[in-house]
């Protein structure tokens, strides 16, 4: 909100006297002369004006508070992130005299897949602290950071700021630069793949921004066309606004659920982040297997789910869900310790049913859950009506594993598919395809795939072998010999 503030404090004096002069530097007169004489000029005068600047300044800020258009960005607020990331892009913060600097701080915006790998260190990126004047659109503007009191009742105050932007004339510049710094993040978004991770701060669980990276593309994932094809149809008419109405119309909620299955580095965590690339959406990582998450916890993170989102649980079957709940006539399973599978730290299962779809479960969002064991989930946990989809995900196959040399060995640009902006790959395809044309990558595919035991390996696992090789010929040479040993591990 724009202000022009208030406070009925006397106006400073512009011109100091020598009384004032002496509070600042006590017996001035005693030491005056001599710099006088080395300097060869009237050093009062100087110091004289000095003091005359500082008055003006202070007239200055106190008429500004009555005269001077200004904005305030209050800490929490979606618009203080995009202004903050605006403000560290720009040249003046990293010149401004009083900086903080930070490597980590700002993760969640920065981790875009292009860190140095070396001690992973990264740059440092700086924002200003204090008051700092900078130019935008031909126009002055004073930016200060505020922090809040640090006796203040709101724990997740104590180390937050609020931002104070002035301007020396009209309020539009404030509007235009607002607005210019929430495109800029808008844009920074759409680029990226936002992930939010559910973490305990303050005392309360809520999403933060956890890392971003950027979009995968669909066709980087191995996995069955048609079942990609048949997933991707589902997802897209689910995410139609007609959908939705239909579903509000028949009175059903507007929930949609998918189980992706199969063994670890096969894959299902990537479809997750490709998906969501594809369709600019968030997702929203919870990991159930926290021991400080409550039932209360729980409830005000699903309810803050927004609409239009994923909300993926991870590894469903390691965190203590067995195949009966709480009430069954079948024993219940029990881990090392004699605890009850059935409970997820300080949750049960039936916490997590009710939340997924109980009487005041969000809608619109996608749920994901992911298993490396199906058998091991209870059939409660995944019936039609909170999974509608059943992903398998298996071993490559030779299709898999020719694909995947496909992939590996050949630039964006020869893939089938145009759009490819899988960034892993570019770099390393742009090496390692120049001593191979196109046709003979084809031929060293099919080679790759007849060697190769089929459902024996992940595509995690076929792929690492491919990129230490950094050659498709060497590939080839040391493919039998890898298999080998491998096998025998």
């Amino acid at each position: 909100m724009f202000s022009s503030s208030m406070n009925s404090s006397s106006i400073p004096p512009l011109i100091p006297d020598m009384t004032v002069l002496n509070t600042i530097l006590p017996d001035y007169s005693s030491f005056l002369p001599p710099f006088s004489s080395y300097f060869h000029s009237d050093i009062l005068s100087y110091l004289l004006l000095t003091v005359v600047l500082a008055r003006i300044i202070s007239l200055l800020q106190y008429v500004g508070t009555y005269f001077f258009p200004s904005v305030e960005i209050r800490f929490g607020d979606k618009l203080y992130r995009a202004l903050d990331f605006w403000i560290s892009q720009q040249g003046f913060a990293k010149n401004a005299l009083h900086t903080v600097a930070a490597t980590e701080a700002r993760d969640d915006w920065f981790n875009n897949g292009n860190g140095n790998e070396i001690g992973n260190q990264r740059e440092p990126f700086y924002t200003p602290v204090g008051t700092t004047t900078f130019f935008y659109k031909w126009s002055v503007l004073q930016l200060k950071r505020v922090p809040y009191a640090t006796n203040t009742s709101t724990p997740m105050l104590l180390d937050a700021e609020y931002i104070v932007i002035t301007a020396f004339w009209s309020s539009k510049v404030l509007k235009r630069l607002l607005e210019n710094a929430r495109q800029f993040y808008i844009e920074y978004e759409r680029r990226h793949t936002i992930v939010y991770r559910a973490m305990k701060r303050y005392g309360f669980f809520q999403w933060i921004q956890y890392t971003s990276t950027p979009h995968r593309d669909l066709s980087s994932v191995i996995l069955g066309v048609e079942e990609k094809r048949n997933l991707m149809a589902d997802i897209e008419q689910y995410l139609d606004p007609a959908t939705r109405s239909w579903y509000h119309d028949r009175g059903i909620p507007y929930r949609r659920g998918y189980l992706l299955y199969g063994p670890p580095g096969t894959g299902k965590t990537s479809l997750v982040l490709a998906i969501a690339g594809k369709l600019r959406l968030g997702i929203y990582l919870l990991n159930l297997d926290t021991n400080s998450l409550t039932e209360e916890g729980l409830a005000d993170l699903f309810r803050t789910l927004p609409d239009r989102c994923i909300l993926l649980l991870e590894d469903i079957d390691c965190v203590g869900i067995s195949q009966k709940r709480s009430g069954s006539s079948a024993p219940e399973a029990k881990d090392q310790s004699g605890k009850s599978e059935n409970h997820l730290g300080q949750l049960s299962l039936s916490t997590l049913l009710n939340a997924i779809d109980g009487a005041g479960a969000p809608e619109g969002h996608l749920l994901f859950m992911t298993t490396n064991r199906r058998q091991k989930l209870d059939p409660a946990l995944i019936r039609p009506g909170r999974v509608d989809m059943q992903i398998p995900f298996e071993k490559a196959d030779k299709a898999a594993a020719k694909k995947l040399f496909h992939k590996i060995y050949t630039t964006p640009s020869d893939n089938s598919s145009p759009d490819d902006s899988s960034p892993p790959m570019t770099k390393i395809s742009e090496q390692v395809s120049t001593n191979c044309v196109k046709k003979d990558i084809a031929t060293l595919a099919t080679e790759f795939a007849d060697l190769i035991p089929e459902g024996k390996f992940t595509v995690a696992e076929l792929q690492g072998y491919l990129l230490s090789q950094k050659n498709a010929s060497a590939s080839i040479e040391g493919i039998q010999e890898w298999v080998g040993k491998t096998c025998e591990k």
